[in-house]
């Protein structure tokens, strides 16, 4: 792959998967299982707030829970498209079936000497996972 080569998404794979390499794919989103991993590349925000609406609001309207962790233009972007959708934000806060961190507050809680932390990150984003669940979604 050279250096000029760029995608617009990765092609999901499974945890473990020796064939995990950047390949070009099409693929969506929602034909990710549980435990797949799924990376995007974005040029541009809009398409970004685009695409996590869209799954974020998809999971929010089968009520399910939904975690963001984004810097505060992505999160305010992503609530606009989310009612946009006819998703009510307040509502789905108030429930916590939809919680939206902070980037940069939340990395400064399980950062260690620039480098995650697993126990704090499990204190971290475990415990907003574990309030959602508890709540549940």
């Amino acid at each position: 792959m050279t250096e000029e080569t760029k995608f617009d998404q990765v092609e999901i794979t499974r945890p473990g998967d020796p064939a995990a390499v950047a390949r070009p794919s099409r693929t969506s989103w929602r034909e990710a299982a549980i435990a797949d991993h799924f990376v995007q590349f974005y040029r541009d925000d809009s398409l970004l707030a685009e695409a996590a609406a869209g799954f974020i609001g998809s999971g929010l309207q089968k009520v399910e829970g939904g975690i963001v962790i984004a810097t505060q233009p992505h999160r305010q972007a992503l609530d606009e498209r989310l009612a946009a959708q006819g998703v009510d934000v307040p509502a789905a806060r108030a429930r916590r079936q939809y919680v939206s961190l902070d980037a940069e507050e939340t990395l400064a809680r399980f950062m260690v000497n620039g480098r995650p932390d697993e126990v704090l990150f499990m204190h971290v984003v475990g415990s907003v996972v574990t309030r959602m669940v508890s709540a549940g979604f």
